[in-house]
């Protein structure tokens, strides 16, 4: 009997902001920011305020990737979920030649659009302190365990934050996605002729953020024969640690391809050191199906696995005491870019869900794939005949 899985990438979540530059008195009109004539930056302080869409960002995504399908993560709380309230968030902005620091964005106000923890929108308005020049970088952190408290104005660079030490975050074992323990995020994106014009709103354009995990989920599909029922799912090897932003990414052209296969960063980045041979428990849901977030983990090379390869262990009530395997590779329909047979990584902002078919007993597993690029990757093990 053959069955299927699913690989899922997650949707990018994109966070959509805005400037505006407020003075007394004065209505705000919008702006894209852009002008034919030279750009002359604001002086001096300037109040800000923004608009984050967590989620799918209605045509921006589909016209990154458009050959694919995509999962949003808005179908489960906590996926999209940022602490604004909680402060657990920075917007950092830098000089786009040398990618160092200028300043930080001061919160003031900030809203919920919709009901927490699914909120995929929120309004935040403060202040940048410094001047803007027109053109700049903007990075976005989220949920980090914690963030670089000495930033220096002209020396500090995105790689020096991204790299430090507060950039690495715990993972506790066993780990469930909630408030306390969100996921952490990272986007960046370059902005050129910027003009900040006073009473004006000026627009910086959309922020895709990348989660710093990987999802992986694993369910049975029904069959017409009489089905097993998934007793345990466990993570064999896991990293104890990761890399809340990836390494040298300073604009959503790192890491937004335009493309299905290719969309997201190219490399894993791996906490050294922190690898777990031992077993991680996935947190099994009320529909019966099985999930946990790691962060990423260095499986291959060149498409061969590694000794110390991460996998996937399957228990099933019929046969309490006997685990299956599945491995992280391509079994069938692999993409343009790898062979069949080939392993792969376990890679951030990515979402693998694997259906499981199980009825013979003493049969070794048969998996199938369909790999897409938290937009969705299919992958699928089939268990018995």
């Amino acid at each position: 009997m053959m069955g299927f899985c699913k690989y899922l990438r997650y949707a990018i979540l994109a966070a959509a902001l805005s400037v505006m530059v407020a003075v007394p008195s004065c209505g705000l009109i919008y702006d894209d920011g852009y002008d034919e004539e030279e750009p002359v930056p604001v002086s001096g302080p300037a109040d800000v305020g923004f608009r984050i869409e967590l989620g799918e960002p209605g045509g921006v995504l589909s016209r990154a990737t458009p050959d694919g399908s995509y999962d949003d993560g808005t179908g489960t709380a906590y996926e999209n979920y940022i602490d604004l309230q909680g402060g657990n968030w920075r917007i950092l902005f830098f000089d786009a030649e040398s990618n160092t620091y200028i300043d930080k964005f001061v919160p003031g106000d900030i809203r919920a659009l919709d009901d927490e923890p699914y909120s995929k929108r929120y309004e935040v308005t403060g202040t940048v302190a410094a001047s803007l020049p027109s053109d700049f970088r903007v990075a976005v952190l989220a949920n980090w365990d914690s963030y670089p408290v000495d930033l220096v104005a002209g020396e500090t660079t995105i790689d020096d934050i991204c790299t430090g030490s507060h950039a690495v975050y715990s993972y506790p074992v066993p780990f469930t996605l909630s408030a306390d323990r969100p996921m952490p995020m990272y986007g960046a994106k370059l902005c050129e002729g910027m003009v900040f014009r006073s009473g004006m709103m000026t627009w910086l354009g959309t922020i895709h953020l990348l989660r710093a995990m990987t999802k992986v989920e694993v369910a049975m599909e029904s069959t017409s024969e009489v089905d097993w029922t998934i007793e345990k799912v466990q993570m064999r090897r896991y990293n104890a640690s990761g890399y809340s932003a990836p390494y040298m990414v300073y604009g959503e052209d790192d890491y937004v391809k335009g493309s299905y296969e290719l969309d997201y960063v190219d490399n894993v980045h791996v906490v050294p050191g922190v690898a777990m041979d031992a077993l991680a428990d996935f947190v099994r849901n009320d529909d019966g199906s099985f999930v946990i977030y790691v962060p990423e983990y260095l499986n291959s090379r060149n498409g061969e696995r590694l000794q110390n390869a991460a996998s996937i262990s399957v228990t099933f009530s019929e046969r309490p005491g006997y685990a299956y395997t599945v491995e992280f590779k391509y079994y069938d329909n692999a993409p343009s870019t790898a062979d069949i047979g080939d392993y792969f990584d376990i890679r951030r902002n990515y979402y693998y869900r694997f259906g499981i078919r199980k009825s013979a007993e003493y049969v070794d597993p048969v998996v199938s794939v369909d790999l897409m690029p938290y937009f969705t990757h299919d992958l699928g093990p089939v268990f018995g005949q």
